[in-house]
């Protein structure tokens, strides 16, 4: 589900969010209103990164790293909360090395550049090797808020399905508490999630005050048991250790950060740490 992501957005005056929004979800909303045990849900995987409203006006001002172009005022956090105020947001984050070779194996290099690629492991070093110091230099140019709103890097690493910038989970997290406070959220990690799938899951269930019938148990095992293959996944094996070095080394500030910000130390992956 892409209901806020960036194709959403107005484009060329011919689609509205708002009509759009209404437009799909109307149904669901009355059916909500009718039935109190009813929860609207919208996954939209990159809402929590992607500045989506302001992107094509950025892509078109500039197609370079270091133009000066100002990260976003508007977000669509702002947006969301005009639309429902009191929304609840469930934020499950993987380790960002893990997340970004993920990604990877799922999508490959883009089909309409540079097609030739393939996913392999020599690629995906390739990419880390040619992203990483660009973004290093950005960040000396610019504000780190600045460079990880860069529309420039979304453009590259769309071609290198290397996004280096969407594992700067704090500078997004930090924008979305900006606009709705912390208890609308709950934050976890896939590593937590995968160890103790049934406590984060009533957690879940606790924090979006849903009721879990008469059979608690099997119903977290139902929904546990619900899986989407990545059908587009290829199986790499491991990452090169000198690739997993550089990465985890590149996003190991970003990460303490988000430690402190949230006060879990889960959130520095580390592997004393990962199943606490």
């Amino acid at each position: 589900m892409h209901w806020w992501g960036r194709g959403r957005y107005a484009s060329g005056g011919t689609r509205l969010l708002g009509n759009y929004y209404s437009k799909h979800y109307g149904e669901t909303l009355a059916k909500s209103a009718r039935n109190k045990s009813r929860i609207m849900c919208d996954g939209s995987p990159d809402t929590i990164w992607n500045p989506g409203i302001t992107m094509e006006a950025q892509l078109r001002a500039s197609r370079s790293y270091f133009h000066l172009v100002p990260a976003p005022t508007v977000l669509p956090a702002s947006l969301i909360k005009e639309f429902t105020p009191k929304a609840k947001f469930v934020i499950i984050m993987r380790n960002p090395t893990e997340r970004l070779f993920s990604h990877y194996r799922y999508r490959g290099p883009s089909t309409n550049v540079d097609s030739h690629l393939n996913r392999t492991l020599e690629n995906f070093d390739a990419g880390v090797k040619q992203m990483k110091p660009i973004l290093d230099f950005c960040f000396e140019k610019k504000s780190i808020r600045d460079c990880a709103y860069d529309p420039a890097f979304l453009l590259d690493g769309e071609r290198t399905r290397v996004l280096l910038q969407v594992g700067l989970y704090v500078v997004y997290i930090k924008d979305w508490l900006t606009v709705f406070p912390r208890n609308q959220f709950y934050f976890t990690t896939t590593e937590e999630y995968g160890a103790n799938p049934n406590r984060v899951m009533k957690e879940i269930f606790q924090f979006l005050a849903l009721d879990m019938g008469q059979n608690p148990e099997k119903m977290l095992n139902d929904v546990i048991a619900t899986y989407w293959p990545g059908h587009n996944s290829v199986d790499l094996g491991p990452m090169w250790p000198r690739t997993k070095r550089k990465l985890d080394a590149f996003y190991e500030p970003f990460n303490e950060a988000l430690a402190a910000l949230l006060n879990d130390v889960k959130y520095l992956w580390r592997s004393d740490t990962d199943n606490l």
